[in-house]
């Protein structure tokens, strides 16, 4: 592995995966960040780097994937109807001695007012988005051509439709040279 591979590697797992910006901080250029953090990650090497450093970082840290899914999953699956009911128009709080580890995770402040009791729970949203991703869930999709462009096409007209617009993605990324080395790529 190179120095500037390493260095990749390091501000990958820094910057929380966000590979061109790795790139940049590791000395690729700005222009090709993101083929070349493409490039990177494709290497065996460099994925295998990232997952030797992933676990060093779980032991040090006492910190392992699993405690942090486990925890987003609380808060993103605890309704705050399990801890607060509304009857009559008046609220009522569970007392917390009652709540659940998933409750009390779940919750990310009490405030007494003087309107009463506040209670306040992390981001469903957030927590719901954090785990999709880690679990790869979001697929980003992007339309190529008319809406429907494709729908008239046959299997074969669609397969050679398919292989013309890789090639040109390929020619697009600035020095590709099929089976180069990262090293081949503009500075």
């Amino acid at each position: 592995m190179t120095v500037r591979q390493a260095d990749f590697v390091t501000h990958y797992l820094e910057n929380g995966g966000q590979g061109a910006q790795a790139a940049v901080d590791a000395g690729y250029a700005v222009k090709s960040a993101k083929q070349q953090a493409h490039i990177l990650l494709n290497k065996v090497h460099v994925r295998q780097a990232l997952s030797e450093a992933r676990d060093r970082l779980e032991v040090m840290s006492g910190v392992r994937v699993e405690h942090v899914v486990r925890e987003l999953a609380r808060i993103a699956f605890t309704n705050i109807s399990d801890i607060v009911t509304v009857k009559d128009g008046r609220a009522s709080i569970l007392d917390s001695e009652q709540w659940t580890k998933e409750q009390r995770a779940a919750v990310e402040s009490i405030q007494e007012t003087k309107f009463g009791i506040r209670v306040k729970m992390h981001s469903k949203p957030e927590s719901l988005r954090m785990l999709g991703q880690h679990l790869a869930m979001f697929i980003e999709r992007h339309e190529v051509g008319a809406p429907g462009a494709f729908s008239e096409l046959t299997d074969d007209e669609l397969q050679r439709e398919l292989l013309e617009l890789e090639q040109k993605r390929r020619d697009s990324i600035p020095g590709h040279v099929v089976g180069a080395e990262e090293e081949a790529l503009p500075e």
